[in-house]
């Protein structure tokens, strides 16, 4: 045994050439043996590019051949490179070029599944005998590598013990959960599918942008003599944050948006996406101020920092949805290289490189997969993506604040501004209050002063950010915590007390969102709001008690943030992912993924959890509780949307950045572990930095400045809240009724004014002055699949169909055609004349429209109900036949 190892060390580099040059003969055998194209012979039985394929690759196999028959002849020269390459340092650059092409060649031949080759099937099936080839030469190669390599010892962190506490609690955590069923069994309420996946190419793609951005910056670091180059190393976290927000943004806007639920469409008369549901909720509370009438109708809101940042970008650019959502992308965009500087914060820029694509291609599989998945990205008017970027910043500077022992007070106030904005986008950020105080007693321990003076910061900080929307409040509703209002809400609608249990998210589609959460406030006040829990039963279901949704809502949450992660060795597209080959996104109430993992995704898994144990094991021990600063933060706000009885999809969104986080904490440790071992020529940019644990004195004097963004922010949307004037008087229908008449307008609709005023004696009958907001026209059969019946669902017969505001509030509204109308502008004012639509069986009930009178055009352009029928309510539906003919 001894003398074989002796005669493998000798000889290895000879073994490695005669290896190489007997896998290129097989190889070829296999190439010859494939099946041959009858038509396309021309010698030997072979096509002239099979032809050429085999001539090559014996050519390349009887070089390799010589080669080790050289190396065999002349030990000397084998010996003195086994030397060089032993003793020196391998070039980074090869090192690199040589894993990224190598790696290239493994994926091709082994985990790449046929049809992601298409059409190109047939090369691919000729190719891939040279593919095994060059990928068994790569990792013959690496071995070659490393048996000459003396191995060093690592730099300084080497958290075993920390790794491995992680590691069996996750193991822990996972039996748990398959024993238990926790965290896997359905809840009856808002229990989703997992979040967006991000694909094995898509990680690939990331470590190799991130490895060759740590050579780059090896290489500038040792070349700081010229004087640009040293300007772009002192400065480069300003042009990394930069460059990466410029490419997100471009990558983001770029991706396009398909039909889906949020945002369906593009639909007739304008062929634009237009949103729906909760997106029209939001938005429809900006458009209110555009029109003069104030944020949500001027009434109470307690979310209402996207819809004024909404109107914000209305003002901007108009009413063009993609126009629209791509300066709210550009902006959004800011989340990646924020993470960027939580990676740089807590392991290397390495690292905050590595985090940032991670991120930047799982938001551009977010919108590629918008029909699929009902999760959340950049391109909806949602307040999932918003809220992370808060949480992000509050991480970011909550870090930076620890990392100073307490010295740098300025970064409390920027959190507290942070948690400010983010209470203003989802209640959930409430939680993170008694976060915040948590870590303030880690760190300060019993320094009681110190300990006073952070929390008071802290909280004049977010309680200042949010003051202008508290006097709104104060004013509109007799109560300046807007915020605690949702508590109620979710509380009714979540715990089934027994009133009305519709979903807060369809209230969008109701007249006067506001209102409804003024009545609701004071309906159910939270001081007053019994404690009861409806205990339910439901078919495969776990029991609706409060005492087990909670956790089963808390792990599914877990559950479904892992999912996110590559979940299989092989290199799956997204849609086969998503639709064909895993079960995590098969998601109706009750039904769907049950938990059950095949062999291959348990492994998967079990490397996932490593190396997320190793991302958390790195950060704790170099930074302690600091270290693990995100994962109070997941874990704070999954806890919340648990007691909300929330989880999965769309709710991860807000947080979901952290498992990528100490995913690829995990992965560059690993890269940098390979690199020190071999002595690669690769500079380590994972440096300790020492904390200042001395307690500076904090000065007030500049803290007003550090605030005075997020205040202005909210004022600003205060005061558009107030500033707009009224597009619409207040009119009754008798003076809508005198309007119609001065512009004679009763002239081009073939109705008298004496059957005006007696088809307005009606109790159904309606007149509305105001705007039209997203017009859609529908074919028969088409219309968006709700879970209320509204305006917007699928009907049996073609017709216009939008949503109106104005001094009445919002509804609403049909309009039967045979024939999508040639011209209808989104954010048209407008005339209605209809009949209120019956509300049995409708969950927000619409107008169905008689005529529409389109203002401000010369001359007005008028529509009318196709076909015509008597002018009385209530009209009936038409009825078409197999020929769309409708009568």
């Amino acid at each position: 045994m001894i003398k074989m190892t002796k005669f493998l060390k000798r000889f290895r580099i000879y073994i490695y050439f005669l290896l190489a040059f007997i896998e290129g003969i097989i190889a070829t055998l296999f190439l010859v043996q494939l099946p041959s194209e009858t038509e396309y012979l021309f010698i030997f039985g072979l096509s002239l590019q099979r032809f050429a394929l085999v001539l090559g690759n014996i050519t390349l196999a009887f070089f390799f051949f010589f080669i080790a028959i050289y190396f065999w002849k002349h030990p000397g020269i084998s010996k003195k490179l086994e030397v060089h390459l032993s003793q020196g340092k391998i070039s980074s650059i090869v090192f690199l070029a040589l894993n990224i092409v190598g790696t290239t060649f493994i994926i091709l031949a082994f985990l790449l599944p046929e049809y992601r080759f298409s059409s190109y099937i047939g090369y691919f099936e000729r190719l891939r005998p040279a593919i095994i080839w060059f990928a068994l030469i790569y990792l013959q190669t690496n071995l070659l590598l490393i048996s000459w390599r003396k191995f060093t010892k690592p730099y300084k962190y080497q958290p075993k013990r920390a790794v491995i506490t992680f590691l069996t609690s996750f193991i822990a955590i996972w039996v748990f959960i398959a024993s238990s069923g926790l965290g896997i069994s359905p809840d009856d309420r808002y229990w989703n599918e997992a979040g967006v996946p991000l694909l094995n190419e898509q990680v690939f793609i990331a470590l190799v942008i991130s490895i060759t951005f740590l050579f780059f910056s090896s290489r500038t670091k040792k070349t700081q003599g010229h004087p640009f180059l040293a300007f772009i190393h002192k400065k480069q976290d300003i042009f990394i944050f930069i460059i990466l927000w410029i490419i997100a943004a471009i990558f983001w806007i770029n991706e396009p948006l398909p039909h889906n639920f949020f945002a369906p469409g593009p639909y007739p008369p304008n062929n634009e996406l237009s949103p729906y549901a909760d997106s029209a909720t939001f938005d429809i509370g900006g458009q209110f101020a555009l029109i003069g009438q104030g944020l949500f109708n001027g009434g109470f809101y307690n979310r209402p920092l996207l819809s004024g940042f909404l109107a914000l970008l209305h003002l901007i650019v108009g009413q063009n949805y993609l126009i629209v959502v791509a300066l709210q992308t550009a902006i959004y965009a800011s989340l990646a290289p924020i993470l960027y500087l939580i990676g740089k914060e807590l392991n290397s820029r390495t690292a905050g490189i590595l985090i940032s694509f991670f991120v930047i291609l799982k938001n551009i599989n977010a919108i590629a997969s918008s029909t699929w998945i009902l999760s959340v990205h950049s391109k909806y008017m949602l307040t999932e993506f918003p809220t992370a970027i808060t949480l992000a910043l509050f991480t970011l500077w909550f870090i930076r604040w620890q990392k100073k022992g307490g010295g740098e007070e300025r970064y409390l106030i920027l959190a507290g501004g942070a948690l400010g904005l983010g209470i203003m986008l989802r209640t959930n950020i409430l939680l993170f209050i008694p976060l915040a105080l948590f870590l303030f007693l880690l760190k300060l321990k019993t320094n009681w002063k110190k300990l006073l003076q952070t929390t008071t910061i802290l909280l004049l900080a977010f309680f200042f950010t949010i003051s202008p929307w508290m006097w709104r409040s104060q004013k509109v509703a007799s109560t300046p915590l807007f915020f605690l209002d949702i508590i109620t809400e979710v509380i009714r609608t979540r715990y089934s007390l027994g009133v009305d249990d519709v979903p807060a998210s369809h209230a969008n589609l109701g007249m006067g969102i506001a209102n409804q959460h003024l009545a609701r406030r004071k309906a159910f006040p939270v001081n007053t709001l019994s404690r009861q829990f409806t205990q339910k039963k439901t078919n495969n279901h776990i029991q609706s008690d409060a005492l087990v949704f909670i956790p089963n809502h808390f792990f599914h949450s877990i559950v479904t943030s892992v999912l996110t992660l590559p979940t299989s060795f092989t290199f799956h597209d997204l849609r086969h992912t998503i639709k064909n080959i895993y079960p995590y996104w098969n998601k109706i109430n009750g039904q769907g993924w049950g938990g059950q993992l095949i062999l291959e995704a348990k492994i998967v898994l079990l490397w996932n959890l490593f190396l997320l144990s190793l991302g958390l094991g790195i950060a704790w021990k170099k930074w302690r509780v600091t270290g693990l600063l995100p994962l109070f933060v997941f874990l704070t706000y999954h806890i919340s949307n648990a007691f909300a009885r929330t989880s999965g999809g769309r709710y991860l969104v807000p947080v979901d950045w952290v498992t990528f986080l100490y995913y690829a904490l995990g992965i560059v440790e690993i890269i940098f572990f390979i690199t020190a071992s071999l002595r690669l020529n690769i500079c380590n940019d994972n440096k300790e930095n020492k904390t200042q644990n001395k307690l500076h004195p904090f000065s007030y004097q500049p803290g007003i400045l550090y605030i005075l963004p997020f205040f202005l922010f909210v004022s600003m949307i205060t005061i558009l809240d107030q500033a707009i004037p009224a597009r619409y008087p207040k009119l009754t229908s008798v003076q809508i009724q005198e309007k119609i008449i001065q512009g004679e307008f009763l002239k081009q609709t073939n109705i008298s004014e004496q059957k005006l005023n007696t088809f307005l004696q009606e109790p159904d009958a309606r007149i509305y002055f105001g705007r039209s907001l997203y017009p859609r026209f529908y074919t028969r059969g088409d219309g968006e699949h709700s879970t209320g019946r509204d305006a917007f669902e699928d009907k049996d017969f073609p017709r216009l169909t939008f949503t109106m505001i104005g001094k009445f509030g919002q509804t609403g509204v049909i309009l039967p055609l045979n024939e999508s109308p040639l011209y209808f502008p989104n954010a048209a004012d407008l005339i209605l004349i209809g009949c209120q639509h019956p509300t049995e069986g409708y969950l927000f009930p619409y107008i169905d429209a008689y005529k529409i009178i389109l203002l401000g055009e010369e001359p007005e352009i008028i529509y009318t109900r196709e076909p015509e029928t008597s002018f009385q309510c209530p009209f009936p539906e038409p009825v078409c036949d197999g020929n769309r003919n409708c009568r």
